[in-house]
């Protein structure tokens, strides 16, 4: 239980260099515990060094006040200590889009409900889910790929970034296998890593949503322009994927359009060969939704079945497409993206 009080302080005096100096009357009215009774004293002052001497000289905390309009000079009073807050009042009567512009300027993911996806969209601010609006100004875009295993194709991006070819950077990893080899790939070329099993989800009775929300949460950190599935062996469900704009996430299949979908679409396009129902297969990459494998086509390539191949033969000829398909298609689908 604490006991409230109205506080009114009619006006503050400092002394800087020798001088004092009064400052603005504050006729603040406000209901303080009495624990944290003149714990913070308002400095109403477009002059950050009279919070700071404030600050120093009474050790209490201060929030500086006046022509603070951009997030990058309220984020350095802060940052620097002159102030532990920053009060905002009439920049929100010029912009009321005004934390919306500084979350895109700091680079901060804001998550929209879906009832203002329209409004947000005609602001031209954050994207619903936090999806950057547009690429980076650079021009370098930012990936984030995600993997379940030996991360080759994750391999073909690293080259294809670091060629030049695939203009931009991998900026995030993240791996449901602690032990997949594509995190050691990634580790070597600089990249960072992230290992998010499902089981302790599963183990702790939690819901299948509730990891997709988790990991949403952690790609959208990374502020990707595109998220990469590269043998990610995990379905995402809406929970993951309303986070992102249509057409921000893509997947590389290892079957053509319509033909093998989900797991062990290699295996089960060589066993429809032997029984003469198909006479080839191919891979696929498309941009994601909830149905499995079902999203519209970005780039496909027809893999031919050879009477000679055995299971092997034909996992390492549609891999060897992969490495060429995932890169031109992260390409393709940036490119869109720009327009």
């Amino acid at each position: 239980f604490c006991a409230y009080r109205a506080v009114i302080i009619t006006c503050a005096s400092v002394r800087i260099n020798g001088d004092t100096r009064c400052l603005i009357p504050l006729n603040l009215h406000a209901n303080l515990p009495t624990a944290y009774l003149f714990s913070a004293i308002l400095v109403v002052l477009p002059q950050v060094p009279f919070a700071e001497e404030i600050k120093k000289q009474a050790g209490i905390a201060t929030a500086a006040v006046g022509l603070i309009q951009d997030a990058a000079l309220a984020e350095k009073v802060v940052r620097s200590g002159h102030a532990d807050l920053v009060f905002i009042a009439r920049e929100f009567l010029r912009d009321p889009g005004f934390v919306l512009r500084c979350a895109e300027e700091l680079g901060v993911a804001i998550a929209w409900p879906r009832q203002y996806e329209r409004a947000v969209r005609k602001r031209g601010r954050a994207r619903p889910g936090g999806c950057p609006a547009r690429l980076h100004p650079s021009g370098g875009s930012k990936l984030v790929v995600l993997i379940s295993g030996n991360g080759s194709n994750l391999q073909a991006l690293i080259d294809a970034c670091g060629s030049g070819e695939l203009p931009g950077s991998i900026s995030l990893v993240v791996s449901n296998r602690k032990g997949a080899r594509g995190l050691e790939r990634a580790a070597k070329a600089g990249i960072p890593t992230a290992s998010r099993p499902l089981k302790p989800y599963t183990s702790a009775g939690r819901k299948r949503e509730e990891y997709d929300a988790d990991l949403a949460q952690l790609v959208l950190e990374a502020a990707p322009d595109l998220v990469v599935l590269a043998g990610w062996m995990h379905v995402l469900s809406s929970a993951f994927l309303q986070r992102f704009e249509h057409g921000a996430v893509i997947n590389l299949h290892p079957a053509l359009p319509g033909a093998f979908d989900g797991a062990d679409a290699i295996g089960r396009a060589y066993r429809a060969y032997k029984e003469c129902k198909v006479k080839s297969t191919g891979g696929t990459v498309h941009y994601v939704i909830p149905e499995v494998d079902r999203g519209e086509p970005i780039l496909t390539q027809e893999v031919a079945i050879y009477p000679t191949d055995d299971l092997k033969d034909l996992e390492e000829r549609i891999h060897a497409v992969e490495h060429s398909l995932i890169v031109q298609a992260a390409k393709a689908t940036l490119e869109a993206r720009r327009k």
